[in-house]
């Protein structure tokens, strides 16, 4: 199964601004990437170059290619020779990017995601930037752009919703957005700034699974913030909480 990218401007893969292109390149291959798209072809018909050779994929739907990159200056190319830093530009509505599904992202395996991205008016309600999710029953995860226009990542098994995150970024103008799931928590940054970090409730389903029956003596569910008592609130105030209180029980 394929996988595709439809965002209404967009540079993958990131990391921090203030490098020069060249440093810039070595900068994230030194973090050996599974996988690195600069969407810098010249044409639709070269595909999108993978530069960690993993998974070259295709465009589709009219995308359009040569935009103004992320770090705006040239990029060395041959001997002696520089070009401009370019990048992909997508109608929010069907252009993608499609690549071959190789990666599994699979139960608390942990992973992040880093894109440069400039949205524009227009395009469908809900625009995905990466799209691993699949289905019905749906399971895996989207980074997209919701209908307010913010940058949303969320995790999903079976139709629901594991966690989710999600951040104002400015229309016109790159941000660089990291999200992260490390098995425990889904964190989003904007601009080398963690803007949310949310709990993947999984864990609390699998202390659950872990407890028999007799060792559970109340459950208390908070689904806001707002309504969580200060003793079991996080860091973050806008987060819920669910609340195990358990007993010691023999067992035959």
């Amino acid at each position: 199964m394929k996988r595709g990218i439809a965002a209404a401007a967009l540079v993958a893969c990131a990391h921090e601004q203030g490098f020069a292109t060249a440093s810039y390149e070595a900068l994230v291959r030194a973090d050996r990437p599974s996988s690195y798209w600069r969407f810098d072809e010249k044409t639709a018909a070269e595909g999108a170059r993978d530069e960690m050779g993993r998974a070259p994929a295709a465009y589709g739907g009219g995308v359009a290619l040569g935009a103004p990159g992320a770090l705006g200056i040239a990029r060395p190319r041959g001997e002696g020779s520089t070009e401009p830093d370019t990048a992909a530009t997508f109608d929010g509505a069907t252009s993608m990017v499609i690549g071959p599904d190789i990666y599994s992202f699979g139960g608390n395996a942990p992973f992040t995601i880093e894109v440069w991205v400039s949205p524009a008016g227009g395009g469908a309600p809900i625009q995905r930037l990466c799209n691993h999710r699949h289905g019905p029953p749906h399971t895996g995860w989207l980074l997209f752009l919701d209908p307010a226009r913010r940058v949303a990542f969320e995790r999903w098994s079976g139709e629901i919703v594991l966690g989710s995150v999600a951040a104002d970024v400015p229309s016109g103008a790159y941000s660089y957005v990291v999200v992260r799931y490390d098995g425990a928590e889904l964190s989003l940054w904007i601009d080398g700034v963690r803007q949310i970090t949310s709990s993947d409730p999984t864990i609390a389903y699998g202390i659950l699974n872990d407890l028999h029956p007799d060792q559970i003596a109340a459950i208390e569910v908070y689904p806001r913030g707002a309504t969580t008592p200060v003793e079991f609130a996080t860091l973050n105030s806008s987060c819920g909480a669910v609340v195990v209180w358990t007993k010691w029980a023999l067992h035959p």
